[in-house]
């Protein structure tokens, strides 16, 4: 890996940089020609990157004892920043191979699968007394996260497992906060963070996600207290949120199995039926527009005095045109009259 003449080494693998940008910009080149580079070379010759062996760095190498005690190129990664690890690298050569995720896999970057209609029928399921709040900021988790590029649908599985379905029993964050990630609870007995609105909870939230899942900018102003605190990059994968599961020993949360919790969640969601849409309800203002069978029963309702109008609008026979009646009311209507409730 080449190195700009801004990086001036002070004793083995430390360095100091006097133009870190131009330095971030060097090894962003790098590491994707080479992403380039190694997919291409594992085609021809049908290599899996992720298999063991097959893609080394020069530090892993002198840790297996075949290369010498060199530490690249993960030192220049660690200190500049940048969020690459050797996993990362060859996460990356898989899917630039054509898999867009490792097999069995499950991506945070990309596009949601779930639906609001989906999401809104399983959290309804779990907890029926949801507050209307929470099913009203459904769609935020969408509309944030395909800003991102992070899918919105696991956002809102992490969600569900950080709040007991938003029912926050026995969590350390409560609906006011919308905090809906358990963000900033790093040990017992910590609040953690608050945010003016949900759709910031849920936007800082999304961003802190997308700090595990890439190394890319963000597109909104960072919001995220906690973003700083990511090695980016270090959890692709949905399964890698979890510290344990984590193959670089990083993660949103220590405890074990936490990205299969999420998918468990995710899974089910994605197994809710969509919810039928319900036809809109029409209203009758005037009785020319009402069912053949249903005109004279109004009429004569409207003449004797039974019914009327909302306003003082009047139709061409002087009757009212503001009736405002249901499909559902003009048949009981209808029935009623039928069995001589109304009279002649």
């Amino acid at each position: 890996m080449c190195e700009p003449a801004c990086i001036k080494y002070t004793g083995g693998a430390n360095f100091t940089c006097s133009d870190p940008a131009t330095a971030k910009a060097a090894a962003t080149r790098t590491y994707n020609a080479a992403v380039e580079l190694f997919a291409m070379l594992c085609k021809q010759f049908n290599l899996d990157p992720l298999a063991d062996g097959v893609i080394i760095s020069h530090r892993e190498g002198a840790a297996r004892g075949i290369a010498s005690g060199h530490a690249d190129p993960e030192h220049l990664w660690n200190q500049l920043g940048m969020g690459y690890t050797m996993n990362t690298f060859r996460a990356a050569v898989k899917a630039a191979m054509g898999g867009s995720t490792v097999k069995g896999y499950t991506t945070i970057t990309g596009t949601a699968k779930g639906t609001v209609g989906q999401m809104r029928a399983y959290i309804k399921a779990k907890n029926s007394k949801v507050p209307n709040s929470v099913l009203d900021m459904i769609p935020l988790y969408l509309s944030e996260g395909a800003i991102e590029g992070i899918r919105g649908d696991v956002a809102f599985a992490q969600s569900c497992l950080e709040t007991g379905n938003f029912g926050f029993a026995g969590s350390a964050v409560t609906l006011d906060q919308n905090n809906f990630c358990g963000m900033g609870v790093t040990a017992n007995g910590l609040k953690g963070n608050s945010f003016d609105t949900p759709q910031l909870g849920i936007r800082a939230q999304i961003q802190h996600l997308k700090a595990y899942a890439n190394a890319d900018p963000l597109k909104n102003p960072c919001i995220d207290p906690r973003f700083k605190y990511v090695t980016r990059g270090s959890a692709a994968y949905v399964e890698w949120l979890g510290q344990k599961e984590n193959p670089n020993g990083k993660g949103w949360a220590g405890g074990a199995g936490y990205g299969e919790k999420i998918l468990t969640i995710l899974k089910a969601i994605l197994a809710t039926k969509e919810p039928e849409k319900e036809e809109p309800k029409v209203r009758y203002n005037k009785i020319a527009d009402m069912p053949g069978y249903a005109k004279d029963t109004i009429t004569k309702m409207v003449k004797k005095g039974f019914i009327g109008g909302a306003g003082k609008a009047k139709d061409e026979n002087g009757l009212p045109a503001d009736l405002d009646l249901s499909l559902d009311m003009i048949r009981v209507f209808v029935t009623n009259d039928r069995a001589g409730l109304y009279g002649e």
